[in-house]
């Protein structure tokens, strides 16, 4: 009886392992791959861009919380978390070099 239900799980985790390989394969084949160009449609009222190159920004700001007098924990540090004075001037520092680049 208990090789039975061995099997039985032996057999289920096979099946599990091979429905999961089975959508990794069919997700790699089926992955969508965008044209180098795409063209977009405007909806709505037609926007005018007056230069040839946009700018995008990505920055991971966090939560403002990790200044340079940050002793954080996963970095070999005490703290968790700063005061909420020091967070509010990263912030304002963060928002001031966004205004400085965004013209």
């Amino acid at each position: 009886m208990f090789s039975f239900i061995l099997k039985a799980f032996g057999w289920l985790g096979a099946w599990v392992v091979l429905l999961f390989l089975s959508f990794l394969i069919y997700a790699t084949f089926v992955e969508y791959s965008p044209s180098e160009v795409e063209d977009i449609t405007v909806i709505g009222d037609e926007m005018v861009l007056d230069k040839d190159t946009i700018t995008i920004l990505s920055w991971n700001v966090g939560y403002c919380g990790l200044g340079s007098d940050m002793d954080f924990f996963m970095d070999g540090g005490q703290s968790s978390r700063t005061s909420r004075g020091r967070t509010e001037q990263n912030l304002k520092a963060v928002v001031s070099l966004i205004e400085k680049y965004a013209s």
